[in-house]
């Protein structure tokens, strides 16, 4: 069952191995499968006294997990892939043990869902709130200040709260360390939700007063400290100081009376069932997800070889390297091809992006893009344009620490449809590539200045609106 399970499997198990090894923000992937086996281990007297009988209930389970994870790697979905990836584990162990085993293995089961690499998707918001706080408590102090997105400026100089400073890192480390001591050291599920939701809270509130301290440092030593490495030696000692006030929180609070290990019973035998129909019926669903892999990847080579045709332009665009000057360009991962068109005009410099995954080693949906470098440009404020019988699509306002304003949207097209929604699009790619169809796509960007002395944001938006008009519906 194992051996099917990683037949089938690899690609998202070796996928995520990667992410472990590559992104710091997972390198706890790698203790929580071993945890998982040693949190079952210390409590076996508990499970090994109940009857272990396959079961039937959870083949549904299976087929789901199945699906899903096929369903993740034929619109390239990591997130499907790495969950049902994990996620089948439990399911294995409940088909072989049953139900009352597997339900007292409840928490070395779950945990292993922390082996998920998942928590990226929270990096702005956390900035947002990272943000927000610390900008209430600098207000509180009296600092002068100004916020401009996730820009704070103070007298002294100017600070962003980058994605480095999300404490996305602490958070996910912070959680799976609230989880693994509320196991071991509470027997109220009271106390274990109480602390447990502690440990999530706590790291959101003390990252952004780390912000603040940082801040502080800077005001007061007029910028000659927290601004440079010492900046992160902060982080890391404070961090420290945290985690270790988090677990002294837990020693005040936990039980003191507890008993982790459960012996076995030296003159009790388990019961132990195993139905060779149950096994294989679920290893014969195993082996029927690895064909329709299969299948997929036949398709899909016979469509990566298609020539993308792109949207047509307004004939002022021209290619950006006749022009210079251009302050702003998209950040997409590996396109496979991508056209850079500029306008320059009385008000600025208008741009259109068009960029064409064919699904060799890339995608077109990712949360790894971004319409713009994060470490020159700063979210404003979003904005809805909506264009009769076409859309409603999302404009962003951008600046950067010059001063400089651009409104930004975007939009997929795959075969001949336009999709403003990531969710939408990446299922509407994922279904043509189920049925074997083409499911490569262009992800299209356009952006005009904002110059307050020029033109308004008003002004702009309706620029905006002309060239969407100009641009959907023609190709070239």
């Amino acid at each position: 069952m194992i051996a099917s399970w990683f037949g089938f499997a690899y690609d998202g198990f070796s996928s995520a191995v990667a992410i472990w090894y590559g992104n710091e923000i997972f390198n706890h992937g790698f203790l929580i499968l071993p945890g998982a086996i040693y949190f079952a281990y210390i409590k076996r007297g508990k499970w090994l006294a109940l009857p272990i009988q396959p079961t039937l209930w959870a083949l549904p389970f299976l087929i789901g997990g199945i699906f899903l994870y096929v369903v993740g790697y034929a619109g390239d979905i990591q997130l499907f892939m790495h969950a049902a990836t994990f996620g089948l584990i439990p399911v294995i162990c409940w088909v072989l043990l049953g139900h009352k085993a597997t339900f007292a293995l409840i928490f070395p089961l779950s945990f292993i869902f922390y082996a998920i690499p998942f928590g990226e998707q929270f990096i702005p918001q956390l900035q947002e709130i990272t943000a927000d706080i610390a900008v209430y408590l600098l207000q509180l102090t009296g600092i002068p200040l100004y916020r401009s997105g996730l820009y704070i400026e103070i007298p002294q100089g100017r600070f962003l709260v980058a994605e480095a400073c999300s404490g996305i890192s602490f958070f996910i480390a912070s959680t799976v360390v609230g989880a693994v001591y509320s196991y071991l050291n509470f027997v109220s599920t009271k106390k274990r939700v109480a602390f447990f939701a502690l440990s999530v809270i706590y790291p959101i509130i003390a990252n952004a007063v780390r912000v603040y301290g940082i801040i502080l440092i800077g005001y007061w030593s007029d910028m000659k400290h927290a601004v440079g490495a010492d900046h992160l030696i902060y982080g890391w000692f404070f961090f420290a100081f945290v985690l270790i006030s988090l677990l002294a929180i837990g020693e005040f609070i936990r039980d003191k009376q507890i008993v982790t290990t459960i012996p076995v019973a030296q003159d009790h035998t388990p019961i132990v069932k195993i139905s060779k129909p149950i096994s294989g019926l679920a290893i014969l669903l195993f082996i029927a997800g690895i064909v329709w892999i299969k299948w997929i990847d036949i398709q899909s080579e016979k469509q990566i070889t298609a020539s993308p045709i792109y949207l047509s332009v307004p004939a002022q665009f021209i290619d950006k390297t006749s022009l210079y000057g251009v302050n702003y360009k998209p950040d997409l991962r590996k396109p496979s091809d991508e056209v850079f068109k500029v306008s320059k005009n009385n008000l600025g410099t208008d741009v259109i992006y068009q960029a064409w995954f064919n699904g060799e080693s890339n995608e077109l949906v990712s949360g790894l893009h971004r319409l713009y470098s994060e470490k020159s440009w700063s979210l404003v404020s979003q904005h809805s344009l909506v264009l009769a019988d076409i859309a409603k699509f999302n404009v962003r306002l951008i600046s950067n620490p010059s001063g400089n304003k651009r409104l930004i949207t975007t939009w997929y097209e795959i075969d001949e449809r336009i999709f403003v929604n990531d969710g939408i699009a990446k299922l509407y790619q994922t279904k043509q590539a189920l049925l074997g169809q083409n499911s490569g796509g262009f992800r299209v960007i356009v952006s005009v200045p904002v110059d307050n002395k020029t033109t308004s944001e008003k002004d702009a938006m309706l620029r905006v609106e002309a060239l969407l008009l100009q641009i959907i519906g023609g190709k070239e």
